[in-house]
C-alpha cells in the first residue's frame, strides 16, 4: 500500500501545478487505476488475514436497521447519478438489535449495494429490505438488474470468480462477495443469492440476534 500512497501524493501535487490542466484526462485515468489497485490490495489483505485468523472484530449491540439506513444514505447520490431508484424498506414491529461488529456488517452491506448499483441498468430499482424472525435478522439487497445464471450462483462467492460478461465491470475483481461471505460466517450467519421475481438478483444476509 505504501508505494501506491506515494504515487497518489505525487499525482495530487502534479494536478495542482500550474499549466497541468491539459493533462487532466491522463491524471484522471491514473487516479482511477491507482484507486482500483488500492481497493484490490485492501481486499487481498483482508482475505489473507481472514485465512490466518488475524482479523480483529469488535462486538457490541448494534441496531441493524439504523446501520442499513446509514448505508442507504451513503449510496443515494450514486443511485441518482446512475438513474437507478434506490429505496429502503424496514419491516415494522421487529427487533433489530444484534451483538455484532457494526463496521464489518456495514462493510458487507456496502459490498452488496455497490454490486447491485453497478449491475442494475438505468431506470431499474434496487431495494434494501430488513426484517427479523425467530431470533434472526434478514438483510436483503433486491435488484431488478441483469440477474445471475444458475451455474454462476454456485460459484459467485468464490474468490476472484466473476460471472458472465454481462456482470463483468472494471474495478470489480471478484473479491467483494467472498469478503461479505467471510464476514457473515464469522458472525455465525450466512449469505445467499436468489432470483428476483420479474428479473434481477436478491442477496440475503442472515444474522443470529445474539444478545
Amino acid at each position: 500500500r505504501s508505494p501506491l500512497a506515494t504515487l497518489k501524493t505525487g499525482l495530487s501535487i502534479l494536478k495542482n501545478k500550474s499549466g497541468m490542466g491539459k493533462n487532466a484526462r491522463i491524471f484522471m485515468l491514473m487516479e482511477r487505476e491507482m484507486s482500483g489497485m488500492e481497493r484490490l490490495i485492501q481486499d487481498l489483505l483482508y482475505l489473507a488475514k481472514a485465512e490466518n485468523a488475524a482479523l480483529s472484530f469488535h462486538f457490541a449491540q448494534v441496531n441493524l436497521a439504523s446501520l442499513l439506513a446509514s448505508v442507504y444514505e451513503k449510496f443515494m447520490e450514486d443511485a441518482q447519478n446512475k438513474l437507478v431508484t434506490l429505496s429502503l424498506s424496514i419491516a415494522d414491529n421487529c427487533n433489530y438489535d444484534c451483538l455484532c461488529d457494526g463496521q464489518r456488517i456495514a462493510q458487507a452491506m456496502t459490498i452488496l449495494v455497490d454490486n447491485a448499483l453497478t449491475y442494475t441498468p438505468s431506470g431499474q430499482t434496487v431495494t434494501l429490505h430488513i426484517y427479523s424472525s425467530h431470533h434472526k435478522c434478514y438483510i436483503q439487497v433486491i435488484d431488478t438488474g441483469v440477474g445471475i445464471s444458475g451455474s454462476d450462483k454456485e460459484k459467485i462467492f468464490d474468490r476472484f470468480y466473476q460471472a458472465d460478461s454481462s456482470r463483468s465491470h472494471k474495478g470489480h475483481f471478484g473479491l467483494g462477495l467472498s469478503i461479505a461471505k467471510e464476514i457473515c460466517h464469522t458472525h455465525g450467519g450466512s449469505i445467499s443469492v436468489s432470483d428476483t421475481k420479474g428479473g434481477g438478483s436478491t442477496f440475503t444476509i442472515r444474522l443470529p440476534q445474539r444478545q
